[in-house]
Formats: C-alpha cells, structure tokens, sequence
C-alpha cells in the first residue's frame, strides 16, 4: 500500500472572517483555490491546549475530568503513526503544548524552538527579578520593566518563529530521506497575542502600539471588567496588527510549501492539513482574546486539505477537531483505537451531525496545572453544540444561549427565551452528552484499575 506523507499545520489564533478576505492572506487564498475547503469546521475548543488535544487524541476536552494534557493511556496521531513505520516530527514554540504535558508523545523528533539562553534573555531574566516591585508600581520605570517582561514572555518567541520552523523542519527532511513515509506537525505562533511590531507597525508610533499591548494584555489577565472597554482607535490598532502578523504566517505557510515542492515532496503522495486551533475575539461580543466563550469567532475556524490529486471543492458537511485525526489515520492506513471520538472526513456521507464544542474556564481563567497534567475546570464548563441552523451554549451557571446562525451569523440576538422547544431539545441533547462523557470516564478508569492490579500479580 502506497502510505500518504501528511503535513499538519495548525495556526493560532486564527479568524475566518479575515481569512475571507484575499489582501489579508495572499498565499493561503491561492492554495485554498486548489484545495479542499471545510467551512463549516469547528474546533473542539476556544483555547489552545484543549484543541490541539482534542486534535491529537480524538477525544473531548471534558473527557477523563478535563485533563487537556497527554498521558501514557492515550493514544494520539503521531504515535499510531510512528508505530505503523512513519517518521513524525513536530515543531513549536508554547510551553502548553511542551513535553512536559505529554505532547511529545509518538514525535520520534520534537523541536520546541525558543529564544534559548542568550546573554540578552539572562539579563531580561535578571531585570524581572530586581525590577519585579517597579513592575507592580505605576512608574515609568515599572511600565518600561513590564514592557520588557512581556517582549520576552511573548514577542521574542514569535518573532520570526514561522522562519525558523520551516528551515529546521526541510532540514529534519533532508535528513530523513527513505522509504519510510513521514508525518510533520508545525504550529504557527505569530497571530497570537500580544501584538507588538518588530520593525514596522504602519501609522503607529512604537509607545502607541506598546500601551495598547499591555492594556489588552492586563485585561486578558483580570478581566475584572465584564467587557473590554477600548477605545475605537486601540481596537482599530489591535486588529490592524494582527492582521500583519496574519500576513507573516500567510507568508510562511507559502515559504513551507515552496519548500517542501522543490524538495520533491508536494505531489500526490503528500496531503496538507491547514487550519486554526481556534479563533480570537476583536470585541464582537464585548470581549478580546480567546480561551472562555465559544462564539462563532472562536470555534468556526479556517480549515482545508490541499494535495495535488484531490477534486478541489469546499465541502459543507459539519466537521470536529476530532475529526482530524481520524481523517490522517485513514490515509495512513491505520486503524483507528476505539478510544477515539471523531471519524474520517474522507468517505463520510453523513449531513445531518451534531458538532460539540467545549470549554472550562469561566472569566477567572480558571485552570488546574497538577504535576505534568493540565486541567480544564469541569465545574465551570461551557459547551455548545451546533445542529443544523442552530447553535446551543449552556453553561455550569445554567446560562443559556440559542442562535439562529442563518439568520444570525454573528450571534447577536439570544433566542433562549422565544424558541422555548429548540432550546429544551438542545439542551436535553448536551446534558445527555455531559452524562455520557462522565460514564465513559467512570467505564474507562475501572479498565485501568483492574489492568493495573493484574500487572501487579493481584489478581
């Protein structure tokens, strides 16, 4: 059996309504001419470890008390894949998604590329440390040391990072050159917040787009307010930068491809796995950045399958984050575990299913970090689910929220209180889900117990 090489790249934060719009990304709207296009792809969360989890394992965010990071039960891609014979490297810049919380399960070479231990980030390091006081202060010095707390936190591991990534990954190729088929993760970081420019930040001064990095940013942290108070010309600002840094990825996705075509790869051997981890929040619904609510903005994100052989059309059909897996595995050739949630994408006939979208985190940004294991709060969930023209979000306060997206696309007029019987439907339909995610859970971990006993000769 001729096995498929399957290139998987993942894009943060990244928005559909600007990937709709052909000046914003250039290369991405020319490759998506030539592709499969999934508009109606929904990823399996709002933030970025319970995605990419949900991407790797097949398995809901909610699932096994709403541990987001991998552990030696489960079974993610990159493993099965490494198993049946293929090389498998992943490459990416977030401590969320480092070998400390298991994602580097299955990569036979994991690059996890930072700005390192250069004498510049020991002397930032050391100006945190005595300048942690002014930084809480509201001196000028303290706003200066806070500014170059966050270049380092954020800036200086995107910058650049889409550059970096592509060389190492064709150098990784080159040398992996065989028989042997190969599959390659990247995960583009630069659309990520904070924005702050490099060298050219169009019509801003350099103090303009630094104060309005770190209000957004201290907002992100807090959220003491219910909804993100900017003025017009900060939001403006905000999302002019984006979508600059939404150029460069563009750019490197483009750089990748060109790569991977002169080195002889992009032919129709080798299937291209573009899409966002989940979307970013520009105030349509009073809020910035991601990671609690699950609108449209955050969970309906770009996705699409390029390779030379394949009929190029968009597909309406309904597609999860838990799909993905399931969809490279089929290529492979491998079986899927019975663990897994979603189904391939390739051959499904089906028109009419349900998406389930989940969270765990309420305003607070509530998260549970427990040794190397990461937790959603399963007692603050939100979970939507999306059948049909509507759109069902409940949440662990029994808030409830019903959209008719035809109507309504973006989600701004709450039929929870008119269209009483959609809502009970939906609602009856997601509590039915919650029950049987926590019976799965309960069936699961009696499995692993007797397993674990009988290892031990106790029974």
């Amino acid at each position: 059996m001729n096995r498929k090489n399957i290139v998987l790249l993942t894009i943060e934060c990244l928005r559909k309504s600007e990937c709709q719009v052909p000046s914003n990304v250039p290369n991405l709207h020319n490759i998506a001419k030539k592709s499969m296009v999934y508009p109606n792809y929904y990823s399996s969360s709002s933030w970025t470890p319970p995605a990419i989890f949900s991407l790797f394992t097949s398995k809901y965010p909610l699932s096994d008390g709403g541990r987001v990071s991998i552990g030696k039960r489960d079974h993610t891609v990159a493993q099965l894949l490494r198993e049946s014979g293929y090389y498998t490297a992943g490459l990416n810049s977030i401590s969320w998604l480092s070998e400390f919380f298991g994602f580097d399960k299955g990569f036979e070479d994991f690059f996890r590329i930072t700005t390192g231990g250069s004498i510049r980030a020991t002397a930032l390091r050391r100006a945190k440390r005595i300048g942690i006081r002014l930084m809480q202060s509201r001196s000028v010095i303290g706003d200066v040391l806070k500014y170059i707390f966050l270049l380092k936190k954020y800036y200086e591991p995107q910058r650049n990072s889409g550059e970096r990534f592509n060389a190492r990954a064709l150098r990784w190729l080159d040398d992996h050159r065989g028989d042997r088929p190969f599959f390659l993760w990247i995960h583009y970081l630069e659309t990520h917040e904070p924005y702050f420019a490099s060298k050219h930040g169009g019509n801003y001064t350099f103090s303009e787009m630094w104060r309005v990095n770190m209000r957004a940013m201290k907002y992100i942290k807090t959220r003491k307010e219910k909804y993100a108070r900017f003025t017009d010309a900060e939001r403006d600002m905000l999302l002019h930068l984006y979508r600059r840094d939404l150029r460069r990825v563009d750019s490197s996705v483009a750089s990748l491809l060109e790569g991977l075509d002169s080195a002889g790869y992009l032919d129709d051997n080798t299937y291209v796995f573009i899409l966002g981890d989940h979307g970013q929040q520009f105030f349509e619904h009073g809020d910035f950045g991601h990671g609690i609510y699950l609108y449209q903005e955050l969970c309906n994100v770009p996705f699409l399958i390029y390779n030379r052989g394949l009929q190029c059309r968009k597909d309406e059909r309904p597609v999860s984050g838990l799909d993905i897996a399931p969809t490279i595995l089929e290529l492979a050739g491998v079986a899927c575990p019975p663990q897994f949630c979603g189904q391939s994408i390739l051959n499904s006939t089906a028109t009419g299913r349900d998406i389930i979208v989940q969270e765990g985190r309420d305003e607070n940004n509530d998260f549970i970090i427990d040794g190397n294991n990461a937790y959603l709060d399963v007692r603050k969930y939100r979970v939507a689910l999306v059948r049909g023209r509507y759109k069902f979000i409940m949440d662990s306060h029994a808030k409830h929220e019903l959209y008719d997206l035809e109507r309504d696309p973006h989600e701004q007029n709450n039929l929870a209180g008119t269209e009483v019987a959609v809502c009970d439907e939906l609602r009856v339909q997601l509590e039915r889900h919650l029950r049987e995610i926590q019976n799965r859970d309960f069936a699961e971990r009696t499995r692993n117990r007797i397993s674990d006993v009988k290892s031990k000769g106790r029974i």
